[in-house]
């Protein structure tokens, strides 16, 4: 992925699937021993409070740990709600536009 260029980064490309796309990035999280997770969000279309509230669960634990979350691409509709929530100030988001 272009937006996040670290060798010692894993990427997380996420399908459409609202109830297991969260599980799948956990399980990265906890497998991968890179220094920064990166999820590819452009498949996903919209996001609620349980998956804001899942992501910041990740991204405190991962801080821990002394790693990144790195939320990448995602659709404008996505983008939208992270900027109206202002939680684009807690996330390191990377988006084209």
């Amino acid at each position: 992925m272009s937006a996040v260029a670290e060798p010692d980064a894993k990427t997380c490309r996420v399908s459409a699937d609202r109830d297991t796309w969260l599980q799948g990035i956990d399980e990265v999280a906890e497998e991968a021993t890179a220094s920064s997770i990166v999820v590819d969000l452009a498949a996903i279309e919209r996001v609620g409070t349980r998956e804001l509230n899942e992501l910041l669960r990740l991204q405190v634990r991962l801080r821990r740990s002394g790693r990144r979350l790195v939320l990448a691409e995602p659709q404008p509709s996505v983008l939208e709600v992270f900027l109206l929530t202002r939680l684009d100030r807690v996330f390191e988001i990377h988006h084209s536009s």
